[in-house]
């Protein structure tokens, strides 16, 4: 039979832990001799407390020597750090600062809220609501407004027509990654995140597309040509109508670049045999484009926001244009100068109907439908 201390050892052995001691308590002459040699041990201690205290002050300054080290590499390292957050924070804010700039400047900011959250977007919601109770026959009672709707169809249904835009769409992945900076602009805007932002979308592109291709459009002007994405879908809807080549379509762009890019993109598809881009401003190169288009059948202006040179760019059209013609502003709610020059607009002469279409508006050249001339207006969306 195993003694009660065996077992612990056996454990400590074997599995070669530290196990706790079992308690030992002192036995009765234990304390007899704590009691008898407790005075002898306090005058050992009184005896011996000088020597203790003078290796406590010769061990002193050794101590502070050490907290003063350990503090002054605390002290280091936390400056150091702080240091190098403030860094990073200032570095931070600044590349906050410079990425709100490019890609999200306050005039893009004031017009998604003017856009977005405007009350009159409801108004325009319950126009388009009552163009639709006054029936199909609204549109047929000026000539060249019947397109405008089976274009909205075309457009609504572009995703049953994407073997059209196969190779616009390759083209737009093209300049959507296109990483080169803009020249003149700072800070330094990459092109692909300009074309992303500001060029046509494949849904309204097929509108353009349907505009051009449904009213058998053979002379086509654009103001604004940025990338020429618009203008691939004007020209595939121009091709759709006459295969034969004998259209004709201008382009204007003010920047050198983005003609540049354009003409490019035109080439890429064999377009420049009747395509001409047109590089310069426009105030100066409208009577230019109109002279080489004559008759103008189609108009599609994107270009400066500006609510007087909007109203003198339609009137120049308005002056070379046949009726029936079409007039595509786009933006027209871009800002209230833009909402101010499209009412302007649609209280002008020889405009036989205007179509808002909130982000576009749509003028038809012509007569007034009435006796007093008066336009017809209608609301739509896509």
């Amino acid at each position: 039979m195993s003694q009660p201390g065996q077992f612990w050892e056996r454990l400590r052995t074997r599995f070669r832990i530290k196990l706790p001691q079992r308690p030992r308590w002192p036995g009765f002459k234990a304390v007899l001799r704590g009691i008898a040699t407790a005075p002898f041990r306090l005058l050992k201690f009184i005896a011996l407390l000088p020597v203790h205290l003078v290796k406590f002050l010769i061990r002193l300054p050794r101590r502070i020597w050490r907290a003063w080290k350990a503090a002054a590499r605390a002290l280091y390292v936390g400056r150091r750090k702080t240091a190098a957050g403030i860094r990073k924070g200032i570095y931070y804010v600044r590349e906050g600062r410079r990425l709100r700039r490019t890609y999200l400047p306050a005039d893009r900011i004031r017009h998604a809220l003017y856009v977005r959250f405007h009350p009159r977007r409801t108004l325009h919601g319950l126009a388009c609501l009552r163009t639709r109770l006054r029936g199909r026959a609204v549109w047929n009672s000026v000539p060249g407004l019947a397109v405008v709707p089976r274009a909205l169809t075309w457009a609504r249904h572009y995703r049953r027509h994407l073997s059209r835009y196969r190779d616009i769409d390759a083209i737009r992945s093209i300049v959507y990654a296109d990483e080169t900076p803009i020249e003149g602009i700072k800070p330094p805007t990459p092109i692909g995140y300009r074309a992303r932002r500001d060029s046509i979308r494949p849904r309204w592109g097929a509108l353009l597309h349907g505009l051009v291709h449904l009213s058998e459009t053979q002379r086509v002007l654009e103001l604004g040509t940025a990338f020429g994405l618009s203008g691939l879908y004007i020209a595939r809807g121009l091709l759709d109508s006459f295969p034969v080549r004998t259209c004709y379509f201008v382009t204007i762009e003010r920047n050198r670049q983005f003609a540049r890019i354009a003409e490019n993109n035109f080439d890429e598809l064999g377009y420049l045999d009747f395509v001409h881009v047109i590089q310069g401003d426009f105030e100066t190169e409208l009577e230019r484009a109109l002279d080489l288009i004559k008759p103008l059948q189609m108009a599609y202006i994107d270009g400066n926001h500006d609510c007087d040179a909007t109203l003198r760019y339609v009137s120049q059209l308005k002056a070379r244009a046949r009726p029936g013609s079409l007039i595509i502003l786009d933006d027209i709610h871009w800002s209230p100068e833009m909402t101010r020059a499209w009412r302007t607009i649609q209280q002008m002469p020889r405009v036989a109907a205007t179509v808002d279409l909130w982000q576009w508006g749509i003028v038809v050249t012509g007569p007034g439908p009435t006796e007093t001339g008066q336009a017809l207006h209608l609301s739509a969306r896509l």
